[in-house]
């Protein structure tokens, strides 16, 4: 009789000399038949909504930047690119009741230096000159009969202001200065003279008792609303109908605009832009013949009680 021994189901054992295979064991376990409930299917669908919007989004900003702000970013990239520069204008003209020239404008001239060429701005706006631009500064001290140091000054104030507009260093030379300068600018590399407009009193002291006085505009003033869009180093009436009539005469400062690189340095020339606001004139109420007349009767006058030893003659007591 034989005897069938049952076979055992099972791995077999290794030989010997080598070694069972680990069996990697499955990190999470999912039930086969998981993939075909509803929920799978929805959490698909939720997600690939999410996908969707997110790249929706994603590409309607894209259209904003690239066409609806498209001209604005343009606008900011060629601000950054361009430096502004603001320079003085011509004022307007004061007249009397019968139209004669009291206050005009006439052109001038006024030697400018160039502070990049002369030396290097460093933070803060601050300026200092090189070797060979302060052997120029020098030189037209010397030819000027100025001290170097009020050049060196008149710079640095400029650069405080505006750090790519010319500094006027001589703001009135003479005739002979002027053209000297001009004709030898290899050798005054640096300087340039420019126009300047300046005010023009063709009656020369007459009624400059109510006409009043220019000046630079101070930190106090920019302050005050008598002065809106003042900016400092600006030239604007300080007393008489120049400071009353100050918003009338005054057309502001003229813009212009310079091409600069990356690092701001200046790469390009300067160029006007054009002034938009025109000149507005003043008429007044007085007369120039009688306002003249008034004065040589108040001189007279003087005279006349210097003459007669009248103690209070300076006062106009006795007129």
């Amino acid at each position: 009789v034989s005897v069938r021994r049952r076979r055992r189901l099972g791995p077999r054992p290794a030989p010997r000399g080598v070694r069972a295979a680990t069996v990697p064991e499955p990190v999470s376990t999912v039930e086969r038949d998981f993939f075909n409930r509803p929920a799978f299917y929805v959490r698909i669908a939720v997600l690939g909504g999410i996908s969707l919007t997110v790249f929706g989004i994603l590409a309607l900003r894209l259209w904003s930047l690239e066409v609806i702000r498209g001209r604005q970013f343009e606008q900011v990239t060629q601000a950054q690119s361009f430096r502004t520069v603001h320079y003085p204008t011509a004022r307007g003209p004061i007249v009397d009741r019968a139209g004669r020239l009291l206050v005009g404008t006439q052109g001038g001239v006024a030697v400018t230096a160039d502070a990049t060429t002369l030396g290097t701005i460093g933070a803060h706006n601050g300026w200092s000159p090189s070797a060979s631009g302060l052997a120029r500064l020098r030189r037209l001290a010397r030819t000027a009969h100025v001290p170097a140091w009020q050049l060196v000054a008149s710079i640095r104030r400029s650069v405080r202001r505006s750090p790519f507009a010319p500094a006027v260093v001589i703001p009135r030379p003479s005739r002979d200065l002027a053209l000297y300068v001009d004709e030898r600018a290899s050798a005054f590399r640096g300087f340039a003279v420019v126009p300047y407009p300046r005010r023009w009193y063709p009656f020369g002291g007459l009624g400059s008792e109510f006409l009043g006085l220019l000046g630079e505009v101070d930190a106090q003033q920019l302050r005050q609303r008598r002065y809106p869009g003042a900016r400092p180093g600006q030239i604007v009436g300080q007393s008489g109908v120049e400071g009353s009539y100050d918003r009338v005469l005054d057309r502001g400062l003229a813009t212009a605009r310079v091409r600069v690189d990356a690092r701001g340095h200046v790469v390009g020339p300067l160029r006007a832009l054009p002034v938009r606001r025109p000149i507005r004139g003043l008429q007044l109420t007085i007369d120039t013949r009688l306002q003249r007349a008034a004065e040589r009767a108040i001189r007279d006058g003087i005279a006349f009680a210097h003459r007669a030893g009248h103690p209070d003659a300076h006062a106009g007591a006795a007129i």
